[in-house]
Parts: structure tokens; sequence; C-alpha cells
């Protein structure tokens, strides 16, 4: 009876402790108990220091609570929109203030209501904290710095940990076409994830914690693309040269 109940799952309450437990610890650390936001504030800093202005989507408000107490840390101005900001005036006056205030290098927004309506052309950087289920989320955020008016080259930045379920999620996102389509045929909505797929979405992967998939296989496709483009621009070379 001992060793069935030692081998069982933790409960749903004791499960939501531990959550609990690692947020509470994030909250009190901040970067210090994690990587991403230890790379994220040095990007930034690094980007603000360049003259760029930047904007930083995350799913999560707690994310960005985390984040921004790390920018007060430094000094490094900031603007927020997220879900408790609910009127369109009030938003409308924060993105005013960015937009006019060279100043302020840093706007962070929840994905989902920040990525939705808004023009935030002051901004030449934006960084995806967390990838989001939906592709077109993600494609919302970024398209608040591509919009009429933008003057200089828009750069994204998607921080993904290699070896964990977002890497998963992204790597699906590249690969397979998106998750964003909700066409039905016959009454029935498309099925993104398999029940297997689902399940390999919470393993684990000792050996995927060291070197990214993702990347790899994006590497391999980069690679070939640009082959594929020097010998076209070679042949292209070749051929007017014959012509002349």
């Amino acid at each position: 009876s001992s060793s069935s109940s030692s081998s069982s799952p933790p409960s749903k309450s004791k499960q939501r402790q531990n959550a609990s437990e690692i947020l509470s610890r994030l909250t009190q650390e901040g970067g210090n108990a994690s990587c991403k936001i230890q790379f994220a504030m040095q990007l930034l800093l690094h980007l603000s220091e360049a003259g760029h202005r930047t904007l930083v989507f995350s799913q999560s408000k707690q994310m960005l609570n985390i984040l921004q107490r790390d920018l007060e840390s430094t000094g490094l101005a900031y603007c927020r929109i997220d879900g408790d900001m609910i009127r369109i005036s009030d938003r409308e006056s924060v993105v005013r203030r960015f937009q006019s205030d060279s100043s302020i290098p840093v706007f962070l927004l929840t994905s989902q209501v920040g990525g939705v309506g808004l023009t935030i052309t002051a901004a030449d950087r934006v960084v995806i904290l967390d990838p989001s289920w939906n592709p077109a989320v993600d494609s919302q955020s970024v398209d608040r710095a591509y919009r009429i008016g933008q003057t200089k080259p828009v750069v994204v930045y998607r921080l993904v940990t290699c070896g964990t379920i977002e890497e998963k999620i992204y790597r699906r996102q590249v690969f397979k076409g998106g998750l964003s389509k909700t066409g039905t045929e016959k009454g029935q909505q498309i099925r993104y994830f398999s029940e297997e797929q689902l399940k390999d979405l919470f393993k684990i992967y000792p050996e995927a914690l060291e070197v990214s998939e993702t990347q790899r296989q994006l590497l391999s496709i980069h690679r070939t693309v640009r082959q594929a483009m020097l010998s076209a621009a070679q042949d292209s070379g070749e051929g007017g040269g014959g012509r002349e």
C-alpha cells in the first residue's frame, strides 16, 4: 500500500501548491531564478545601448511582473499594457507616451491585449518571451511594429528554452504549418495534436536540453536556401557573361 502511494502522481492540490511555490520564488528572486529573464535583460540592455526601442510580449502578467522588477532595479524606463488596463483610452494614452518619448526604450505587453489593435511604430525590435499555442497571436504581436509609418527594419527575437514544452510548441508552429487554422470540415474542427503528440509534449528528454532540435533544423534549412541562392546567382552570372 505504501509503495503504490509513493509511486502515484501528486494530487492536483499538491501540483497547484508546487506551482505556487515556484511562482513565489520567481517573484521574490526575479531574474536570479530564471535564465530566460537573465537573457532577456541582457538583450534589452544591449538593444537600449544600441539605440533601439523594444516591444516585449508575454502570455502572462506574472512573467511581465518578474521582468518589470528587474527593469526597475536597473533603471531602464518602460511602459506597460496588460489585461488590467481595461479602458481603450488608457491604453491609447500609454501608446502615445511611448511613441512620443524616445527616452523610454522598453514597452511590456501581454500578447492577448497588446497584440491587437495597437500601432507602435516607435519600436524597431520585438521580443516574444514565450510562444503562443496559436501562432496567429504571435504574428499579431509582431505586427504592432510592422505598421504604416514604420521607417526602420524590424527585428524579432523569440526566446525559446530548448528541450521544453515551449520549444515543441514553437517547432510545431514552424514545421507543421501552425496551430492557428480554425477551419472546419463536416462540422469537425481540425485537430493539430494527436493524443500521442499531446503526451509527448510533456516528456522531457535530457539530450534535448543540450542542443535545440528546432535550431538544428532551421540551420539546415537556411544552409540549403543559401546554397540554392548562391547557385542561382552563379548561374545568372555565367549566363550574363555568355551573352556579353
